[in-house]
């Protein structure tokens, strides 16, 4: 594919440090590897370029589109710096698991907060010391904690997940040692979903020849909850300061249509907002807005339309809960699909866990089964706003019960979700929660859910779900729907159709007739 004048500068833009936004189907990729052969043409050893971004899967395409060089996570490279200097091993998941556990018993904290504050402090790039003496919203047993795992750890010299770039930013900070880690060329993608140790990783590697481009789009930064930074980008000259910022804009992916609905709901104000065109000259079908009367209905409705060309359609949601009516329809209907990373419902830790906890008590009916098991695994799980990613386990537990009543006997239940748990994935209907179908695309798109209190989330934050929202519908190539049931998304609102609009007033005067019914029957006492 030849290339456009954007992506063309791109690819002449060598030595110095430049910030390239590029938006939704604009040939990112195609770009930085025609960027990297041109870099070689010109002399320039493969063992002098490093390519690193965010998630394995994208450094394997890299890699694979490439042919050759070294493409790298943000944590396999960090993993690489520790074990260069310091030979540390990878630390075993289940001696990890051992030490949480005897923490949390002797500290009387909770596994989940425990491992996500350490996880919080590494991010943040806090030492046990400094957390020791930070005041908040932590009790003190948190950063004792923290302090004797790393105790453990380094005694140990072993070296886990989060602490790969914390370890290796630690050491590069040391003069002697960031000498012998220098590139002459970085290119980092996915940089939206970085934090502010990855971008110090960043500086660091780059010191000796600052040659770097950093690729990204803080408008499609859907990480905040592990630390992602999406001002890193916009501010980029704040980390480098002779940077220069570089645009994709033109979209090859999708409809004239769509990329208008795109641009128009762009949730940020950049330059990238106005470049936004279309590369495809046909208009394409206007976007489809449906409302139902609730989300089985919904459900049915995506998986029927979906079925017209199920190897090219995705059905996205906010949250795994508003995945399982999908999942369950599919299931009853003998429907082939397949879920993406850790999508799905019945396969989250709190409902397996659940179901595995109601298996004693299968001679019970499902009401009382649910009565003696449930409380005590919401109360494991309710934790101040546990929203994370696309999973608040609370909701997913509340739909539990609610799918469980359908079941007189708990041993059906049990049965039902066992069977559900381990349904065979075939190719079919793809079914996705937004973020694990980010840099993604399809020629059909449904987003369901699309209510107030779901998109966007009521324990989010609005800038975030806004930006949740811009990935879900920039999915689209051909045909985008979006639906849901009860109050429309502000985010969509001004693009509803007449007829929607005249059927929610019609739905909000049967609500407020009847609300006046109910309070004239209080006022009378009947």
């Amino acid at each position: 594919m030849a290339l456009n004048s954007e992506q063309q500068e791109v690819v002449n833009a060598h030595d110095g440090a430049y910030a390239l936004i590029a938006g939704p189907g604009s040939g990112k990729t195609h770009t930085l590897i025609a960027r990297y052969q041109a870099l070689l043409a010109k002399g320039v050893r493969p063992d002098e370029i490093l390519g690193i971004t965010f998630t394995k899967e994208a450094s394997v395409e890299m890699q694979r589109r490439a042919g050759k060089g070294q493409f790298r996570t943000f944590h396999s490279y960090g993993y690489s710096v520790v074990s260069a200097e310091k030979g540390r091993a990878p630390m075993e998941p289940e001696l990890r698991h051992r030490l949480i556990c005897k923490l949390i018993r002797k500290y009387g904290l909770d596994y989940k907060e425990l491992t996500n504050y350490i996880s919080r402090m590494r991010h943040k790039n806090i030492s046990p010391a400094e957390a020791m003496e930070e005041n908040g919203e932590w009790k003190y047993g948190f950063p004792r904690a923290y302090n004797e795992y790393e105790v453990e750890r380094m005694k140990g010299g072993w070296i886990d997940f989060d602490s790969m770039i914390r370890d290796a930013v630690n050491l590069l900070e040391d003069p002697n040692v960031r000498q012998r880690h220098q590139w002459k060329y970085v290119m980092a993608d996915e940089c939206q979903d970085t934090d502010d140790l990855q971008f110090r990783l960043l500086q660091l590697i780059t010191e000796k020849h600052g040659n770097i481009l950093c690729v990204g789009d803080a408008a499609q930064s859907i990480y905040m909850f592990r630390g992602a930074e999406p001002k890193n980008l916009l501010e980029f000259t704040k980390w480098f300061p002779k940077a220069k910022y570089l645009y994709l804009g033109t979209n090859y992916r999708s409809t004239h249509a769509i990329t208008t609905f795109v641009r128009e709901n762009y949730p940020i104000d950049t330059p990238l907002r106005e470049r936004l065109q279309p590369a495809r000259l046909d208009k394409g079908e206007e976007i489809q807005f449906r409302l139902f009367n609730s989300e089985t209905d919904e459900a049915e409705s995506a998986i029927v339309s979906a079925q017209k060309d199920p190897l090219n359609s995705a059905i996205l949601a906010r949250t795994n809960r508003m995945l399982g009516p999908l999942e369950n329809f599919c299931i009853e209907n003998n429907i082939k699909y397949t879920l993406l990373g850790r999508s799905g419902f019945w396969k989250q830790s709190e409902i397996t866990r659940a179901v595995e906890k109601l298996k004693p008590y299968s001679h019970l009916n499902t009401e009382a089964a649910m009565s003696i098991v449930m409380p005590g695994v919401e109360n494991h799980y309710r934790v101040e706003d546990a929203t994370e990613e696309d999973n608040d386990a609370l909701e997913n537990l509340r739909t539990l019960r609610e799918i469980s009543r359908k079941f007189p006997a708990c041993q059906d239940f049990v049965g039902y979700a066992n069977r559900a748990a381990h349904a065979k994935r075939s190719k079919g209907i793809t079914i996705s929660t937004v973020h694990q179908a980010k840099g993604t695309e399809y020629t059909n798109v449904f987003l369901i859910g699309a209510r107030d209190g779901m998109i966007p989330h009521s324990k989010g934050d609005w800038l975030e779900e806004r930006r949740i929202a811009f990935v879900a519908i920039s999915r689209a190539k051909d045909r985008l729907r979006i639906s849901w049931a009860g109050t429309p998304s502000p985010f969509f609102r001004k693009w509803l159709p007449a007829d929607i609009l005249d059927q929610l007033q019609v739905n909000a005067a049967k609500v407020e007739r009847l609300q006046k019914q109910l309070n004239l029957l209080d006022n009378t006492g009947v």
